[in-house]
């Protein structure tokens, strides 16, 4: 019986990667990502950056991609900080031999 090949659709290929932040919505931040998805997630997670003032959140430094920084607040996040831990929502499932050489690239 040969094994049919499935085709992987989504974002697993890719590294997420900062472009800017959004204060847009009430009580979020949006994290706008380079390949375009963005992230919208509760102040109520990260204390210190709502008690930030709209102006302060604007000052902010993106580090090597994956990192933010306010110049008002002494926390560093990383984007991980916003998904989560990885380990809770990774595929779980079989990958080809092919896949498994793609995603290790």
């Amino acid at each position: 019986m040969k094994t049919e090949e499935i085709k992987m659709e989504g974002f697993y290929k890719n590294t997420p990667s900062i472009k800017k932040l959004s204060f847009i919505e009430k009580g979020k931040m949006s994290i706008i990502l380079t390949d375009g998805r963005v992230i919208s997630v509760p102040l109520k997670y990260f204390p210190s950056i709502k008690k930030l003032s709209t102006i302060q959140r604007r000052y902010y430094t993106i580090i090597g991609d994956e990192g933010i920084m306010f110049k008002y607040s002494d926390f560093v996040y990383h984007i991980q900080d916003f998904f989560g831990k990885e380990q809770n929502y990774r595929y779980a499932g079989t990958f080809s031999k092919k896949e498994k050489a793609e995603l290790a690239m």
